[in-house]
């Protein structure tokens, strides 16, 4: 794609534009954010506070949190209640311990509880917080160092945003830092991803050649933070060693000091930053380090490794030489020099990289790698699709895909990312795309049935769902997927109050799971659909984030008139919808 010197030159205006502000406020906290575990309104709920300070708070400085009046804590509320955790590296947390009084290494806690609430939190005589440090507050029962939490604090009574204020403090009580963040009370959809969150691509796996060092991996299909123990069962929160995250999808750790001929094994557990819980299981990693050794005395034509005559089963030349784990038959000598394996490894072993999945017949499967179009493969009739990447270099990828459909409406994008080794074969296998929707007309009267259709792969079903923004509740209908992919349903409105909705659909696999969601289509009973949001439409990928991402799919379809990347609908991809992207940016 070639863009022109002038819209080159908006671009950069436009990403200046959206810079100044944040490097106005350098002095301020920054990343500063509130995670509660329900917004809905009067709900006891944990909080998990972040932020990162713009200056040090020293020894004998302080930290303290102001609530929204509308916001109680109980009296009940105590320092178990809580765990402070510093950062100096991305998600490496080091647990603070807390009392009643700072002293020594311990930070003293102050509560104002009831409404409006604060925690005014001491650092003891001799640690404070390094200038870009990253500090972490949990308050409730994900509280959970040194013992765990029971009380909470409860939602406002009624729906709408509350603010939660962080100021930092020297010793002399002079202001340090200060910023304000956001808590939204609304009334939630009761709908839910059944999407099984996983763990997986654990490498490195097997038998390594011989190394003294080597990076271990895994990828999470959901946002987490990883630690691993080698022992079990370790609690989440009692392992000490960390994985390294990228995206927090992406998660890896250089191992060193590796020693032949050893078996290694690893337990994995993570920690989910959209729920706010750890697993409970282990996820396994294990391999181990080949050896070099000397040949032994092997017989007849099955020379090979190690010592002793036996039935011996690797191929070798007459005089022994080659690999093997035993010698043959007969009761000549021979001197094979080579490697010690506990199953063999095939040597000079090029990266090789394939994926598959399932998607749509007649249909289009467009590939991004690391944001850049990489190539576009057909389906055959089951809907399925694989391809391979040769002469992949050793790396971290990303691997985004989409597909169209045979009347040109678009899936939503698959994201992957994850490590390729060297000396490796990678298969990423049942990629489950989302199917496509459309509606016959956006706008029912009462009691009409909408008539819902689209694509998706053959043999499984589609579930079709159908909700009121900001009100509890779902309506949900299913329908088998015809042969040639397509699948079409009247969904009934009978009962239902007038007024504005919205309709997505994702497809359920046999024995694999269901599909991310579909576009999100706006709808109405009984009076005019309103029009799509530009921000909803800058989702281009539809993960719930107006990321890089979506910057990549944007600029792949740039001067195009496609669909899926014209956010503004005027016929043409082009700086309008970049402007409308950057303006609604999530990261």
């Amino acid at each position: 794609m070639i863009i022109s010197k002038k819209a080159k030159k908006s671009i950069l205006v436009l990403a200046l534009f959206f810079c100044l502000p944040i490097l106005a406020k350098a002095s301020s906290l920054y990343q500063v954010s509130d995670l509660i575990t329900d917004s809905a309104p009067g709900q006891a709920v944990d909080h998990r506070i972040d932020f990162i300070v713009s200056q040090a708070v020293p020894a004998e400085g302080k930290i303290v949190i102001e609530f929204d009046s509308d916001l109680d804590m109980p009296a009940s509320f105590g320092i178990s209640d809580m765990d402070l955790s510093v950062s100096a590296t991305a998600n490496n947390y080091i647990d603070r311990d807390l009392g009643s009084l700072a002293t020594g290494t311990i930070d003293g806690v102050s509560l104002d509880t009831g409404t409006p609430a604060s925690i005014t939190i001491d650092l003891n005589p001799t640690t404070g917080i390094n200038a870009d440090e990253s500090v972490r507050l949990e308050l409730g029962t994900n509280a959970s160092y040194g013992g765990t939490g029971s009380a909470q604090i409860s939602n406002a009574s009624q729906t709408g945003v509350h603010s939660v204020i962080i100021k930092t403090y020297d010793s002399f009580d002079n202001l340090l830092d200060n910023a304000k963040t956001y808590v939204v009370m609304i009334e939630q959809v009761a709908n839910t991803n059944t999407m099984p969150k996983v763990r997986g691509n654990g490498l490195p796996d097997g038998v390594l050649s011989p190394t003294v060092q080597t990076i271990m991996s895994l990828t999470t299909n959901y946002d987490a933070v990883c630690r691993f123990s080698t022992s079990t069962p370790i609690p989440y929160q009692s392992m000490t060693n960390f994985f390294n995250t990228s995206n927090n999808r992406y998660h890896s750790k250089l191992l060193t000091d590796l020693l032949p001929g050893q078996f290694y094994t690893f337990y994995v557990r993570c920690y989910d930053l959209d729920d706010l819980v750890a697993n409970t299981d282990d996820y396994i990693i294990d391999f181990s380090i080949a050896v070099s050794g000397e040949g032994g005395e092997g017989g007849g034509e099955g020379g090979g490794e190690g010592e002793g005559a036996g039935e011996g089963e690797e191929e070798g030349e007459d005089s022994g030489g080659g690999e093997g784990t035993g010698g043959g038959t007969g009761g000549g000598s021979g001197s094979g020099g080579g490697r010690k394996l506990p199953y063999p490894l095939d040597e000079e072993v090029e990266p090789d990289l394939s994926l598959s999945g399932w998607a749509y017949p007649a249909s289009r499967v467009n590939i991004l790698k690391d944001g850049e179009k990489y190539d576009d493969i057909g389906t055959v009739s089951n809907g399925s699709f694989s391809f391979s990447v040769p002469d992949i270099s050793k790396g971290l990828y990303t691997f985004s895909m989409w597909v169209s459909d045979p009347d040109g409406n678009r899936s939503t994008s698959y994201s992957t990312t994850f490590w390729v080794e060297e000396d490796t074969k990678t298969n990423i296998a049942n990629i489950l795309i989302s199917p496509t929707i459309n509606l016959v007309k956006t706008s029912v009267d009462s009691g009409e049935s909408f008539d819902v259709f689209g694509y998706s792969t053959p043999g499984n079903k589609v579930q079709v769902e159908l909700f009121k923004p900001d009100v509890r509740g779902v309506e949900i209908q299913e329908i088998d997927v015809n042969d040639d992919g397509s699948w079409q349903i009247l969904f009934p409105t009978s009962g239902l109050d007038s007024g504005q909705y919205k309709i997505r659909a994702k497809t359920v696999f046999v024995n694999m799971g269901s599909s991310l969601y579909s576009d999100t289509i706006n709808c109405a009973i009984g009076e005019e659909a309103e029009a799509e949001d530009n921000c909803s439409r800058s989702d281009i990928n539809g993960d719930g984030k107006v990321n890089l991402v979506d910057f990549s799919i944007l600029l792949f379809n740039w001067g195009s008139a496609n669909a899926g990347a014209d956010i503004n609908k005027d016929g043409n991809v082009g700086l309008v919808d970049f402007s409308i992207m950057l303006f609604c940016w999530t990261g």
